[in-house]
């Protein structure tokens, strides 16, 4: 035993009388301990009781923590002392001191969880002096992690290209311990600053969410070719209540890997064409004066001399034509123009590249450098003065088309950049209408929509400054042009509803001049001749079809209007307990539908659609969990499922397993919100008089176009019209009959939705018309010189080329020469 370290060791003990036994552990302070949890709202959990809790207590920051004790003795004051873990160490909000509360012989003390934390229960007796302390209670903080976010598609490695007027789906996946609260589209430009677009997200935070987001990339302010890139940020609904503060407080973010895309701006790459074609016709007008002075010089110079000048007139048209060569291949990529202009602008090239080799030829006999032999000037240089003289006339019959062919351009331009300011400005009156309603997160989206107006604002200015001065304030006057210069001054000063009021009569006046300059174009004006028979036609019908969906557009403005008044009204009934069973079944039976489909089979915009249904569908489920839903919500979202669903059936081929089951799907859908529907308080109830004599005029509009579209189907007028163009138009017409049917009824959001479907079936028929033809010429064809306004043009530019030339003598010849031909 003598050898084992335990005998020595209780020999040892023994030895010297040492009391070796453990001490008995202290006696319990109390009889029952209860830890009460109150967790934050923003975790949605309920209130929890753990009785005598062993080991640490587990709970998110911001809890609230109650420690309640039944005393073994009776104390006379008791406390608290917690003491949490700050990464800092020991600072003055790493402690706190909290005084017991007695109440029927159990003592409590509540405090605020707000790190990892040990609390000290210590009770006093009558002197004060401690009774007892027993071990501490551990209380450790369960953390909110910061949220997840991810792209919910695959991103190839090459940057796409879209163009500024498209729509880009932006699929992304997220999910946080307690809730998604906020999504934001970033994206940057080369200058890298970054634009932030709120994405509209459910009210209630969700732990995962799956959405797509419609990107219009026409509220980008792009300039020619621009890379994007772009990303998006989520937030998290965690308020900050732990003793270290969020470093970007409200909640933490995170955001996906970035994305780059190409946004091709048409008009920029068609602009620099237009300003391309205006110095080569500057250039051919600078080589028809160069010309014309060696024409009327020509008998009296030194052979040599003529030589040389015509050498250098010969390089100044190799120029010319260089450039020519390099318009039309730009010509070949630009979205913007017509074939017509190519084949046109290809004509003069051809003209002068032919004649210019005949000069080549005659040339080619005189070496370009060394000593001329005087007889060999004598034979080459009066064939060349002699091809001199007849090339002032055929420059002038080119300067003439390619001044045409400019003015044509721009005015085209015109009247594009004047389509493109009234969408922008629709867009604008969309966005304040909803700004109007409440919707703050819009305030971004409208910002850029400025910022592209005033850009386009000052590509038109720039467009009439290239004009000519025989049509320079013919499609533009003054009032036009006033209009235009208060639009690219104006700010966002006023509240939402003056501002929606001014925008929607800054609407209709961009309307009447976009219309205006249409008619200019379609009469010819005074660029030119008149149009074809055929592209009349088309111009008409251009025309007859824009007035159309405006007036469509402004029917369902008119209902969204009607719409706000009875939502502010109306009081809205909280869903009963067997209509949220209903609502719940109704979701769940949506679900297992989707579940099936094979989205392989649908289009790009049918997933998208698929994924918005699927996202709708798990609202509905929420929805009809929450006690305190009311009829106005389940049904908006019931109507927004049933829309979802009808998009994403039109990406289904008929009779395939995708259609039937979506097809099953939206009949379970049509009946909810058929149901939901009749749970609304009746409009009729609710609106006051002169809302609802609004209906009426809304139903009668919509019949009053569907015959206009039902005549213009059966007229001569719609033969330009394709087959494309003819179906979305038989698509409009059944829309509009709903929507009249609606609006008869005062179901305001069935008309607003048939009445926006008649309006992008009718923007379907124009899209189509578009496609189907090339713009109508804007200036005459064939021989411009017999036109009196064009020679006078004609003789102006020639005259300013002449004072470069120094050669003010001529003027009286040229002036005398185009008198002639005025008269």
């Amino acid at each position: 035993g003598a050898t084992m370290p335990a005998a020595r060791q209780a020999f040892w003990t023994a030895l010297h009388g040492i009391d070796a036994r453990p001490p008995p552990p202290p006696e319990p302070l109390w009889t029952r301990l209860e830890v009460d949890l109150a967790y934050p709202e923003h975790t949605g959990r309920g209130p929890r009781t753990l009785p005598n809790p062993t080991g640490a207590v587990r709970a998110p920051a911001g809890t609230r923590i109650t420690v309640r004790i039944a005393p073994r003795m009776r104390p006379a004051a008791g406390s608290l002392v917690v003491a949490f873990e700050h990464p800092e160490g020991v600072t003055a909000d790493a402690t706190r001191t909290v005084d017991f509360v007695e109440e029927d012989g159990t003592w409590s003390a509540t405090f605020e969880l707000r790190a990892s934390a040990s609390a000290d229960v210590v009770l006093f007796d009558d002197d004060g002096d401690p009774i007892g302390r027993a071990e501490p209670l551990a209380f450790t903080e369960d953390p909110d992690r910061p949220p997840e976010v991810e792209f919910a598609d695959e991103g190839n490695g090459d940057a796409p290209i879209a163009r500024d007027g498209d729509t880009l789906d932006v699929a992304f996946r997220a999910r946080d311990d307690y809730g998604v609260a906020s999504a934001t589209l970033v994206y940057e430009l080369a200058d890298g600053t970054p634009h932030r677009i709120p994405i509209p997200l459910p009210d209630t935070p969700r732990r995962r969410l799956s959405h797509v987001h419609r990107w219009d990339l026409s509220a980008i302010p792009v300039r020619e070719r621009t890379e994007v890139t772009y990303y998006v940020e989520v937030r998290d609904n965690d308020p900050g209540l732990g003793l270290v503060p969020l470093d970007d407080p409200p909640g933490k973010t995170a955001r996906t890997p970035r994305r780059k895309l190409v946004v091709e701006d048409d008009d920029a790459e068609h602009a620099r064409n237009v300003a391309s074609l205006a110095k080569i016709r500057d250039g051919a007008v600078d080589l028809l004066a160069e010309r014309m002075v060696l024409a009327a010089d020509g008998a009296g110079l030194d052979p040599a001399a003529a030589f040389g000048r015509l050498r250098t007139a010969f390089l100044h048209e190799e120029t010319l034509l260089a450039d020519l060569a390099s318009l039309l291949d730009a010509y070949a990529t630009d979205a913007l123009a017509s074939d017509r202009r190519a084949k046109e602008l290809a004509g003069i090239h051809a003209r002068l590249r032919e004649r210019h080799a005949r000069e080549a030829r005659r040339q080619e006999a005189v070496p370009a450098e060394g000593p001329w032999a005087p007889e060999l000037l004598a034979r080459t240089v009066p064939p060349l003065l002699a091809h001199d003289r007849a090339m002032v006339g055929a420059l002038e019959d080119e300067v003439i088309r390619l001044d045409d062919l400019l003015d044509g351009e721009i005015l085209e331009r015109i009247e594009a950049l004047l389509a493109r300011l009234r969408a922008t400005q629709q867009k604008i009156v969309e966005l304040l209408e909803q700004l109007a309603a409440g919707d703050e997160s819009v305030r971004p989206m409208l910002e850029g929509l400025l910022e592209r107006r005033r850009e386009d604002l000052a590509r038109l200015s720039e467009a009439r400054a290239m004009l000519g001065r025989e049509i320079d304030d013919e499609f533009l006057n003054p009032d036009a042009l006033e209009l235009l210069r208060k639009l690219g001054e104006e700010t966002m000063a006023g509240g939402p509803e003056s501002e929606l009021e001014r925008a929607r009569r800054q609407l209709e006046e961009l309307s009447g001049m976009h219309e205006a300059v249409q008619d200019r174009l379609g009469r010819g004006g005074e660029a030119g001749g008149a149009l074809s028979p055929e592209d009349r036609a088309r111009m008409e019908l251009l025309r007859a079809l824009s007035r159309i969906e405006d007036r469509a557009k402004a029917g369902a403005t008119e209902l969204r209007d009607v719409r706000r008044a009875y939502r502010s009204a109306a009081t809205m009934p909280v869903l009963s307990g067997e209509q949220r069973k209903a609502l719940r079944r109704a979701a769940e039976a949506v679900a297992r539908r989707l579940e099936g489909v094979d989205d392989t089979e649908l289009g790009r915009k049918g997933r998208s659609a698929l994924l918005d249904a699927e996202e709708v569908a798990s609202r509905l489920a929420e929805l009809a969990g929450r006690k305190e839903t009311t009829v106005a919500e389940a049904y908006d979202a019931a109507r927004a499922l049933h829309e979802a669903l009808g998009r994403a059936r039109l990406s289904a081929e008929g009779g395939s397993k995708p259609a039937e089951r979506l097809d099953a799907a939206r009949k379970l859908s049509g009946r909810l919100v058929s149901r939901l529907e009749k749970a609304l308080p009746p409009p009729e109830d609710v609106l006051d008089e002169a809302d609802r004599a609004r209906l009426p005029g809304v139903a009668g509009t919509m019949r009053g176009l569907r015959t206009e579209i039902r005549n213009l189907l059966r007229s001569r007028a719609s033969e330009p019209l394709p087959e494309d163009g003819r179906k979305a138009l038989d698509r409009a017409l059944e829309a509009l009959e709903g929507s009249a049917r609606a609006a008869d009824d005062a179901r305001i959001d069935e008309g607003i939705a048939r009445t926006q479907r008649a309006a992008e079936e009718v923007r379907r028929a124009i899209d189509s018309l578009r496609r189907g033809g090339s713009p109508p010429p804007a200036g005459p064809r064939g021989r411009a010189s017999t036109a009196a306004e064009r020679d006078r043009s004609l003789r102006d530019l020639v005259m300013e080329a002449l004072r470069g030339h120094e050669r003010e003598r001529l003027g009286d010849t040229v002036e005398r020469y185009y008198e002639e031909l005025l008269r």
